[in-house]
């Protein structure tokens, strides 16, 4: 039996070197604009963002704060910015001064309905997809 639970215990740990040696990173937009084009690589990051990852919301509200490669709209940008920094440490800290320059080009009505929005926000993820997320840190 002990056996059995060490080759289980190496064959997770040889999975999870391998993972991290041969997975994208899906943390550089502008790579993935080059390998798969502007609409895929948004569609990409959005399906990233809606399923809670903290990274891809930060650069979705970057895309929309900025107005690459969408419509500029601070709106949105203070939505994603605020999920990122709500479920990640380290986005938090990176989206923190974006978040704040987002919420100046906004009317306090304006802010209220986003708070509200981001209050009741649930990531679209799946149950497997949750669990990856947090095995594999994404």
């Amino acid at each position: 039996m002990f056996r059995v639970v060490l080759i289980a215990v190496f064959l997770a740990f040889l999975v999870q070197f391998v993972w991290d040696i041969f997975r994208p990173s899906g943390d550089d937009f502008s790579a993935m604009i080059a390998t798969h084009g502007n609409a895929k690589a948004l569609a990409h990051l959005k399906t990233k963002a809606e399923h809670g990852y903290g990274a891809a919301q930060g650069q979705l509200g970057d895309l929309y704060y900025h107005g690459a490669g969408v419509k500029q709209d601070y709106a949105e940008a203070y939505f994603w910015y605020s999920l990122a920094a709500k479920n990640n440490e380290h986005a938090a800290a990176r989206t923190g001064t974006s978040l704040q320059e987002a919420a100046t080009h906004l009317t306090p009505e304006q802010k209220a309905v986003l708070d509200k929005r981001i209050a009741e926000w649930k990531s679209s993820a799946t149950i497997g997809e949750r669990l990856e997320m947090f095995c594999y840190n994404l």
